[in-house]
This record gives structure tokens, C-alpha cells and sequence, in this order.
């Protein structure tokens, strides 16, 4: 009667690699090369359907499980669930080959032993070498996925910083924008009404004062014209510069 042996493994499962289409977004069937949904691209970003596109401003949303993490994020439930899948089916793999070469090492011979043993070293591969390549192998398949995982995991990282740093610098964009605004209306108020104004009430005191007090107003009064025609002249030039610079701010939709 043939005797049945519980198989214990010892072997080490490690992180296994995911198929994934980065076109369609689906896993475990294709790749985006042969992807047959070439026509129905869905966005890695958001999970809408438009190609992937790093401009992208829409919410991340996850294709697969609609949280707010990139398609194929390595805490994705989803993945997850399809990565335990593959382990599983990995672990039935295995013990099928352990069990297969267990049965091959109880049959019974007509050979002896030594015989048996001396004929399958001539005739048949070293089982224990391949089996150590094929578990070499199989590591560095895994440490390369996981590698891979860790990579995916630093560009979404780096993607969402770089959005929410794209989104401070537009906001300090429109502060800018805003603040400009006002300073040039508070500039224009002063030069257009209030020096206006201030001129033509010196020039009327001026006349109106007493020979002494004239002699005394003078030197200001000059002063305060001159000063006035060059602020005149270095405003234009200023106008000019922050209506180009204000060009720019209005690009970014402040």
C-alpha cells in the first residue's frame, strides 16, 4: 500500500511581481504592449478614461480600488489581493514539485540502490543542481520585484509631492499677482491725485505768500516738482514691466 507523506516546505515566498497593463490598468493578463484595449486607455493618475498624461490635474484616484492613491500603489487592496493570489498558486506549484520528486524517490526498484543511483547519474540531470538554479532564480525574480514595487512606490511619492508643490507655488503665484495689484493702485493714487493736488496747492500758496516766506518755501517747493516729474518717468518704466509680469500671473489663473 502506498503510503502518503506530509510535505514540509521551507521554502521562503517572496513579494511576488504583478502583472500589470499601464494602458488599461488591468492585472495579471497582459501587458501594455499587447494590450488588446489599445482604443480604451485608462489613466494611471485619476482612473479615467484618457491616456496617461503627467499634467494630469485631476483627484488620484485609484483604478481598481477608487482610493486616493495611484493605479498599482503597492498598499492597493486590490493588488494586494491579486499578489496573494499569485503567492498562493506559487506555494501549490511548489509543493506539487516536492511531491512529484518525493514519489520518485520511494518507488520501488528492481536496481539496488547503488545501481539505481549510478544509473540516473549517468543518464539523468542532477535534480538537486537545477532545483538549487531554479530557487536562485526564483530570488532574484522576487528581489527585483520587490525592487520594482519600491521604485513604483517612490515616483507616486515624488508625482503627488511635485503636485502639491506645483499647487503652493501657484498660490504664492497669486499672492504675488494680488499684492502688485494693490500696490500699483495705492502708486497711482498718490502720483495721480494726491501730488497732483499737493502741486497745484503749493503753487497756489506760493503765490499768495509774502516775499520772506517765498524766499523760504522756494528751495521745497522746487524740490518737491522735480522729485515729482522723475517718479513720473520711473513709473512709466515700472508700468511697463509689471503689465508683462502681470501677463505671466494671469496665465496661472490667479
Amino acid at each position: 500500500m502506498m503510503q502518503i507523506h506530509r510535505i514540509k516546505s521551507n521554502h521562503t515566498y517572496h513579494r511576488q511581481k504583478i502583472l500589470h497593463c499601464y494602458n488599461c490598468q488591468q492585472y495579471n493578463d497582459h501587458t501594455a504592449i499587447n494590450c488588446p484595449n489599445k482604443d480604451k486607455p485608462i489613466c494611471f493618475r485619476c482612473g479615467l478614461n484618457h491616456p496617461y498624461n503627467s499634467n494630469c490635474q485631476n483627484k488620484i484616484c485609484c483604478a481598481h480600488c477608487r482610493q486616493e492613491h495611484m493605479a498599482g500603489n503597492p498598499s492597493c487592496p486590490n493588488k494586494i489581493e491579486e499578489r496573494n493570489k499569485r503567492n498562493e498558486e506559487l506555494k501549490l506549484k511548489n509543493a506539487h514539485l516536492q511531491f512529484q520528486q518525493q514519489q520518485q524517490k520511494s518507488l520501488p526498484s528492481v536496481w539496488t540502490e547503488k545501481s539505481y543511483e549510478h544509473l540516473t547519474s549517468i543518464y539523468s540531470p542532477n535534480t538537486e543542481t537545477i532545483n538549487a538554479n531554479e530557487k536562485d532564480n526564483m530570488i532574484t525574480i522576487a528581489d527585483i520585484s520587490m525592487k520594482l514595487d519600491i521604485l513604483m512606490t517612490k515616483v507616486d511619492e515624488i508625482s503627488i509631492k511635485q503636485l502639491k508643490t506645483n499647487k503652493i507655488v501657484e498660490k504664492l503665484h497669486c499672492t504675488i499677482y494680488s499684492c502688485r495689484q494693490e500696490i500699483d493702485q495705492i502708486r497711482n493714487f498718490v502720483f495721480d491725485t494726491i501730488s497732483p493736488y499737493l502741486r497745484e496747492l503749493g503753487d497756489s500758496f506760493f503765490i499768495k505768500c509774502k516775499t520772506a516766506e517765498k524766499d523760504r518755501l522756494r528751495t521745497l517747493h522746487t524740490s518737491f516738482k522735480e522729485k515729482l516729474e522723475d517718479h513720473n518717468k520711473t513709473i512709466v518704466v515700472v508700468a511697463q514691466s509689471n503689465t508683462a509680469s502681470n501677463t505671466t500671473l494671469n496665465e496661472v489663473n490667479c
